[in-house]
This record gives structure tokens, sequence and C-alpha cells, in this order.
């Protein structure tokens, strides 16, 4: 991806008053345990013409209240979570130097306003480099992906997906995410894809795959049940999808050639809980994936960690050997040059170093040594990815951090 540096010019809060109002507008749709908004100026365009940037102000509780939005082709929307009705103060800076404030109530009952706005793609402007530690004010790393250019984040919080080189954070303008769950790259026709596993508002779920620069893509709809995890290698050009229905659950590999093709290629089945019956309860994910070995690692939801062969020859998935009460596992990454397994569970961050590399998926599978890195330093692990260095980056939802550890098992650099 390459990131376009846009300086954002400061108004200085002496500007003079414009008795000007402007229309605004909102839309919602319910998204988890409260709702998913958007609020925009609902102008024509030689209106919109006349504004510069618009700074909406939300509750004091949000983590980050303040975001200026200086994208007059998208209407200058903003979307974010809330639980509950407020009112915004929104600020217009005008094309000719003057200032006008207004408040809007958000509407998140009326009927006419409940759905999502998307803008088109090609009238989104280039994402815009912020300071990454007034941008990690409002962000929950949920989930990482390492494309040939650099780390993606999902950020779960503001549904959104942000780009990190050097220094600097850039949101990737993908219009509205809706209720995001999982992430990952594939390379596909040369081409680098985001994939990321997305709620609908009907509570049905989608794959969508998307360009390097936000475009949709593709998508690829759960037919049975939902996908509640993703893992992929793309080196190796593998992708596995995680999908439960009630207490059953499967294991699907999306074709990697469909997706720069975009053709509708059918799942192949990997494995389900109804041909090997070894799950203490429903896995609802995290998967990891080790392609030189032909296995998946699949977490269930009391605990249990289990290794799967993905050549559909196994008849049972041992259990790999963990400390019981440490919670359950929300981040999985396997490391294939030092054969070793990391997991995130809650405030824990442990390896799995297998003591040798594996002849046959299920060969010497207990035969590893399970410690604890770092111990102390997190609150919660909700996401794991590995550099082409061999560095381990680790995301904190409750600390909304992201911290990079050496191949030694030290911390090398914490963002922000």
């Amino acid at each position: 991806m390459k990131l376009i540096a846009a300086v954002l010019v400061a108004v200085a809060s002496t500007a003079p008053a414009s008795d000007r109002q402007f229309r605004l507008s909102n839309v919602y749709a319910p998204g988890g345990d409260g709702f998913l908004w958007t609020i925009f100026v609902d102008e024509p365009p030689e209106v919109l013409g006349r504004i510069k940037c618009v700074e909406y102000t939300l509750y004091p509780s949000y983590p980050n209240p303040n975001h200026q939005v200086c994208t007059r082709e998208t209407q200058f929307l903003l979307t974010e979570k809330a639980w509950e009705e407020f009112n915004v103060v929104v600020r217009f800076f005008l094309s000719d130097g003057t200032t006008t404030v207004q408040s809007y109530m958000l509407d998140l009952h009326s009927p006419s306003r409940r759905g999502t706005r998307t803008v088109p793609q090609s009238s989104l402007a280039p994402p815009t480099i912020r300071d990454p530690k007034q941008l990690f004010k409002g962000t929950q790393p949920g989930g990482l992906a390492f494309l040939s250019s650099g780390l993606v984040i999902l950020d779960t919080y503001n549904d959104a997906l942000l780009e990190a080189a050097t220094e600097v954070l850039a949101t990737i303008p993908t219009g509205i995410l809706t209720s995001p769950i999982g992430i990952a790259s594939a390379r596909s026709g040369g081409r680098d894809f985001i994939l990321l596993i997305q709620s609908t508002p009907s509570g049905d779920s989608v794959v969508t795959a998307y360009t390097t620069t936000g475009k949709v893509w593709k998508s690829w709809p759960a037919h049975a049940g939902r996908f509640s995890s993703i893992a992929s290698d793309p080196t190796n050009s593998r992708t596995y999808l995680a999908i439960t229905s009630y207490a059953d659950f499967s294991l699907v590999e999306l074709p990697t050639k469909s997706i720069a093709d975009r053709s509708n290629r059918p799942f192949s089945p990997v494995a389900t809980t109804s041909t090997v019956g070894y799950f203490r309860d429903a896995p609802s994910g995290p998967v990891a994936i080790d392609s030189g070995n032909h296995r998946l690692f699949v977490a269930d939801a009391a605990g249990g960690l289990f290794v799967v062969d993905t050549n559909g020859t196994q008849g049972h998935w041992p259990r790999l050997p963990l400390k019981r009460g440490l919670g359950r596992p929300r981040a999985l990454i396997y490391d294939p040059k030092a054969n070793r397994l990391y997991v995130g569970a809650g405030k824990h961050l442990l390896t799995l170093q297998f003591q040798s590399a594996l002849a046959t998926p299920m060969v010497s599978v207990s035969a590893s040594v399970v410690s604890e890195i770092l111990p102390g330093h997190f609150r919660n692990v909700t996401a794991l990815a590995i550099d082409a260095g061999g560095r381990l980056w680790v995301g904190d939802s409750d600390a909304r951090t992201l911290s990079v550890i050496s191949t030694a098992g030290a911390i090398t650099q914490v963002l922000p």
C-alpha cells in the first residue's frame, strides 16, 4: 500500500464566526450490543464546496471524542458506535476562513434512518496520515495481518482498517465496515488482498476481499452457520475459515485462485465436529495455520487447543497442553521458522515450542514446552502477527497498544 502523506492545517480558534447553518443527517444499524451510526452533511455539492473541514465532538466518554473530517467527496461522513442517542457538537470550517458551530441530536430509533450509508470508491480521498499516538487513543487492535507492503490493523472499536508503516498509521478508506470479526491477508494473481469477516444486520456473516486501497473486490456468504475465524498463509496460498452453527463446527479452505478471478469456486471441506467429535464446547475461534506440516491449530470456547490435519486423514484431534484457568484463547499465530505456536489468552501470552519439525501432522504433538512471555505486561491479548524478520506483533485491546517482540523475547517497540 502506498501511503500518501497529507498535512492537516489547523484552523485558529480565533477565526471569525459565521451565522450559516448546515443541514446534518444520520443513519444507523444495530451492531453488537449497541448501534453503528454514520453522521454526514446533507447538502448539495455547491453547498459542500463552501466547507473546508468538519469537526465532530462526541460524548466525553469516547476514548477519542474529537474527529476532524476534511473529505468533501464523502459529505464529511463519520461512522462510530453508540449505545444511546446524544448531542453531537459540530464545528464547520468554511473556505472563506470563518467558522460556525451547531449541535445535532443523533436519531437511533426512526425506521426511516435505519440502514447504512456507502460512498462510491472513486470518490474517496487518499488516506490521511495521523500521529499514531492520537490515532491509538480510540483504537482497539482486534486483528493483525501482514501484506507485502506492511501491517494492516483491524480496529474493532471504530470498525476500521488501519495500515502501519515506519512510525505512522493511516486509515484505509473502506466506507463502512459492519461488525468486523476477523482479518487475514492473501495473495492471489500476483496481488495482495485483505480478507475480512463481517457480521450482517440480519445476523449472518460474510467474508469480503478488499484491495489494498480499500475497494471491495468480492464477498462470500456463510450458507450454513457463521464464519467465526480466519487464518491464512499468503506464502503458500492457503486460507482457512471456521464456521460455527450452534454446537456444530467445520473448517473449510477458501480457494485462493477464486479471489483474483472473482470466480465462485466452492469451499473445500477440511473437518467437522460430526466426523471427529472431540471438542468440549463449540469452537468459535481462533485458528492458526501451519502449511508446511498440513495442520491447523483450533481453539474451542472452553479454552481447549487442538490440532487438525488439513489432509482430511485424521480421525482424532489431539489436545495441546495448556494450563487450566488461563481463559479462552483469543489469538493464535504459528511461526514456521521457529516451529513455535503463540497463544494469546486474556493477559497471558504463551508460546508452545515444539521439539522438532513434525514428519507427519500428528507425530509428537505433545512433545512441546509451554512458557509465558513477559508475564504481567499485557492486559488482553487479542491480535498476533509475525513479520518477515520473525518479530512478533501483539495487539492488546484493553491497553490499546501494539507491542513488537524480538526473536529473543524482548520488547523492541510499543505503539503508542
